[in-house]
């Protein structure tokens, strides 16, 4: 391995910590306070990670919250070491999705090119578009393959999305 090559893998994995350490410095709302179910999402009309429900706060104000989470697994096809975990733990923070410790590793082949969502129902496919425009659009990456998981596919069962990160993504 050359020098640059080297040199290049250092800058990515202090960016990826940099990144990291800022994401928790500064973590966009807390997860932990969202009920936990599981399931497919219940979507009418424009593309969303959950259904909502509305609670009475105490002071009478009512808020929407997610009613269900999207169960999202999360795969590392590049090189680049504890990229599923990073990303894992930055979406976990965003309400309507739970990524289960089990669904988080690497892909079955390296090196994925183009990151790919692959979904399970029509449902399912709704909150991969969402997931792109909320999630990985803000991140500079708007061109994410979305395709239906086939049967034998070789995720879990319980997985609503399987999140395959490519090399297009670091």
């Amino acid at each position: 391995m050359g020098t640059s090559a080297v040199r290049f893998a250092i800058i990515v994995v202090l960016v990826v910590g940099g990144v990291m350490l800022i994401d928790q410095a500064f973590p966009e709302g807390s997860a932990d306070s969202l009920p936990r179910t599981s399931g497919s999402p219940s979507v009418s009309g424009s593309p969303s990670p959950t259904g909502t429900q509305q609670q009475q706060q105490p002071d009478g104000d009512q808020t929407t919250e997610p009613a269900t989470k999207v169960v999202v697994g999360i795969y590392n096809g590049t090189s680049v070491t504890g990229l599923a975990g990073t990303t894992a733990t930055q979406l976990s923070k965003k309400p309507g999705y739970r990524i289960p410790d089990a669904a988080v590793g690497d892909t079955p082949s390296k090196p994925v090119n183009e990151t790919t969502i692959f979904y399970r129902t029509d449902e399912d496919e709704a909150s991969a578009e969402a997931l792109v425009t909320d999630f990985f659009a803000k991140r500079g990456l708007t061109d994410v393959k979305i395709e239906r998981m086939q049967p034998d596919f070789d995720v879990p069962a319980s997985l609503d999305l399987a999140i395959y990160l490519g090399t297009d993504f670091v």
